[in-house]
């Protein structure tokens, strides 16, 4: 099992900069291994390549992205890569805008139990800012939280209707 934790990138130029830099670089390689003699052909295959080979790429960043207008959290986000021949087991929650696929994982930490993985937790913009106090007490009293170990705070950001 391996995880990263990661913090967020907020600045939108430098996450610009990187999908350019990622998009340049693939993009170079699928074609310079192509020749002047490739066919019409194998340059559509490597085209191929090279957005499969992008999309993957993006797809290791992205989860590190957020917008700047969210700066205020210093969010940090735990990210878990999976392996394709052994896929998590995903479950599926109903929210406002459809079906929300998440993965259950436990927010203790494994390698000694007194310390947590979580500091404190910023509940974005809701507003039921209350009852989403109320659910993540919950939630970390039944993860074997004790009450106060986790600091739990609002966001400042607005609620945007």
């Amino acid at each position: 099992e391996h995880w990263d934790f990661e913090p967020i990138n907020y600045d939108a130029s430098v996450q610009n900069a990187r999908v350019r830099e990622i998009s340049e670089y693939t993009l170079r390689d699928a074609f310079n291994s192509t020749s002047s003699t490739s066919t019409k052909e194998e340059l559509n295959a490597a085209g191929w390549a090279a957005l499969a080979a992008i999309h993957l790429r993006l797809g290791l960043i992205a989860p590190i992205f957020k917008s700047p207008g969210f700066i205020e959290e210093e969010e940090w986000r735990a990210i878990r890569r999976t392996d394709k021949d052994q896929p998590e087991p995903v479950k599926f929650r109903s929210t406002a805008v459809g079906l929300t696929p998440y993965i259950e994982l436990d927010i203790k930490n494994p390698s000694d139990p007194q310390l947590p993985l979580i500091e404190e937790i910023v509940i974005g913009p809701t507003p039921h800012q209350n009852l989403a106090e109320r659910a993540v007490r919950t939630r970390l009293q039944n993860a074997g939280f004790n009450d106060g170990e986790v600091r739990i705070t609002h966001s400042k950001i607005p609620l945007r209707a």
